[in-house]
């Protein structure tokens, strides 16, 4: 009895048997939320996909050819504001080098710090590991000519290959050279251009060096183009690094050198 109170009105009929056919037909309302409720986490998938794409389409198309690429390697993962000071002090003696109507100066900032045994630090290491792999990849294909590298990173590749490297007059590194380090790295604040700038003092423990022409192009190998950015890049390390200060250079006030990532020690 307790069964049949459920199953059947009083008058005898048994609503859960309703035909299908008497119930209204759905709406369009009901057929748009019964929709989402069932594509709604593809719809949205499907949507930031499509975003996705489309920022890194646009990222792509929008960006222009950089006229230098400055390498900056170290232990610091240096914040924006540290990265953007630097671009800005050594703009007024950059040129338009690709004659695109701006100029573009690209500084790529590589965090990597080697352990007593000269093994890349344990902490953080997968994302040491990338910025070590990236760095070797900017040497090999010439990217970066002009570098700001700390004493720890110039020890380590300047130890496994001294020819990646030349004296700042451009000249190769001799045999007996090598250890001459006057010749072959400046610090910031020792540069006559930029030496007196906020940004070259808090990078006082970096120096800069040039990477060598002919171990980049392998010599005879070398097209008009690898040649043009390279003097380009030699032409201005030596404005900012013996020439005159810039009239709007900034001299006075602090910057927050260090990003707060976890990669530091």
């Amino acid at each position: 009895m307790a069964r049949e109170r459920y199953l059947w009105n009083d008058d005898g009929e048994e609503p859960i048997r309703k035909a299908v056919s008497e119930l209204p037909p759905p709406t369009k309302k009901d057929k748009r939320k019964n929709f989402w409720h069932y594509y709604r986490f593809h719809f949205i998938a499907g949507a930031l996909v499509v975003i996705f794409f489309g920022a890194m389409i646009w990222d792509i198309s929008s960006n222009k050819d950089p006229d230098y690429s400055i390498a900056i390697v170290g232990k610091y993962n240096l914040t924006e504001e540290a990265i953007d000071m630097f671009k800005d002090s050594l703009e007024p003696y950059a040129k338009d080098v690709n004659g695109d109507g701006e100029v573009i100066i690209q500084v790529a900032n590589y965090a990597i710090t080697y352990g007593d045994t000269g093994t890349l630090e344990q902490t953080q290491n997968t994302f040491r590991e990338g910025y070590k792999l990236r760095f070797e990849m900017d040497l090999q294909q010439g990217e970066s000519v002009i570098l700001l590298m700390d004493d720890e990173n110039y020890a380590h590749y300047a130890g496994e290959n001294q020819e990646l490297f030349c004296k700042l007059n451009g000249e190769a590194i001799g045999a007996d050279e090598s250890k001459d380090l006057e010749k072959i790295r400046i610090s910031p604040v020792d540069c006559s251009g930029i030496g007196s700038t906020v940004i070259a003092g808090a990078l006082k423990d970096y120096k800069f060096c040039l990477r060598d022409f002919p171990s980049i192009y392998q010599g005879d190998n070398a097209n008009q183009e690898q040649m043009d950015y390279f003097n380009a890049s030699m032409e201005l390390f030596r404005d900012f690094a013996y020439g005159e200060p810039a009239e709007n250079a900034v001299t006075s006030g602090s910057v927050e050198l260090e990003a707060a990532s976890g990669l530091s020690e």
